[in-house]
């Protein structure tokens, strides 16, 4: 058999010991990726969407919070621009060849961040028991993620101790550099506030005013990229 290279592709959202979150939920998501996905042609045609937008492909990181927030490089753009910007990001991942998976927990029931990073890494542990079609021992997984918190650095440990093939840790990745690593952030900040809305919270100010209702919200977002989801 043939040797094969999986990417995954790491976000997360909340607190893992590392940083001031005092969020609901702590959520790390992953987005797998075969390396000979045929992207160029995506990567192009999104490139040139942003730029036809006014905006600058190569030093703009979609980077989904602030956009919806309207901060950082952000802070100067109407709620139009910016809403263009998050559906082209949305159009990337619905053309794009990838599948995904988010790892969530609700900070309520357990102690202390250490716990939250063990139980997602358990959670982890038994996602990649159950999902061999995933890889083989001919496979060989490259794992990018930016190191922001240690404690998803550790839950990431998992992959190791849980697929009989290769892993790859790679260094340096950042939003900036790895355009994939954008989509993660993408996937990851839909799917916590779906998760929010499923449990009966209600969309922030912020997102009231960007997204509209919640149901806008399942339709137009939510809905267009379950059929990634493993």
């Amino acid at each position: 058999m043939d040797p094969r290279t999986l990417c995954i592709y790491v976000d997360e959202s909340g607190n893992f010991g590392d940083v001031r979150d005092s969020s609901r939920y702590c959520m790390v998501t992953l987005v797998f990726q075969d390396e000979t996905a045929k992207n160029a042609v995506l990567e192009r045609e999104y490139g040139d969407a942003i730029f036809r937008l006014g905006a600058d492909p190569e030093s703009m990181v979609f980077h989904s919070a602030p956009l919806i927030r309207q901060e950082d490089q952000f802070s100067a753009m109407s709620r139009n621009m910016r809403g263009k910007l998050f559906y082209q990001m949305l159009s990337f991942v619905r053309k794009s060849d990838l599948r995904f998976h988010c790892f969530a927990i609700d900070t309520r029931f357990v102690a202390s961040e250490g716990q939250i990073v063990e139980n997602l890494k358990r959670e982890l542990q038994t996602f990649f028991g159950e999902h061999g079609e995933l890889f083989d021992e001919n496979t060989t997984l490259r794992v990018f993620y930016d190191g922001g918190q240690k404690g998803v650095s550790h839950i990431l440990e998992g992959i190791s101790e849980s697929c009989p093939c290769a892993v790859v840790r790679e260094q340096g990745v950042t939003q900036g550099t790895c355009r994939m690593l954008q989509v993660a952030d993408f996937i990851c900040t839909v799917k916590l506030i779906g998760l929010r809305l499923d449990a009966g919270l209600a969309l922030n100010l912020s997102e009231q005013r960007f997204f509209g209702s919640p149901r806008t919200f399942e339709r137009n977002i939510l809905r267009k990229i379950r059929s990634k989801e493993i």
